[in-house]
């Protein structure tokens, strides 16, 4: 006999409650495990084709994430700002942009 089968605790009760169905997603970036609160404050947003192109001197749509230094000034690259783009459109192969 298991101690909590002594101190009459039914084994059923002994199990993590199920989780709450998973409801759609409010968010403006929509990043598991990362708020949009966080993301805002690091400069992410989201950018169209045309955008990309002119901020960051290549083509692609999706969430951008600048990089700055330790001092928060921009990681620049051929005097345009650094930045990794999240795709809209990931693949197996390539889900970033830079």
């Amino acid at each position: 006999m298991s101690p909590e089968d002594e101190k009459g605790v039914e084994p059923d009760s002994r199990r993590a409650p199920a989780r709450p169905p998973a409801q759609p997603s409010s968010s403006l970036l929509n990043r598991p495990g990362v708020s949009d609160q966080f993301l805002i404050q690091a400069g992410c947003a989201h950018i169209g084709a045309e955008e990309c192109v002119s901020r960051y001197g290549f083509r692609a749509e999706g969430i951008a994430i600048p990089f700055h230094h330790a001092n928060g000034s921009p990681i620049m690259d051929n005097d345009r700002p650094f930045a990794r783009v999240r795709l809209y459109h990931a693949t197996d192969t390539q889900k970033y942009h830079q």
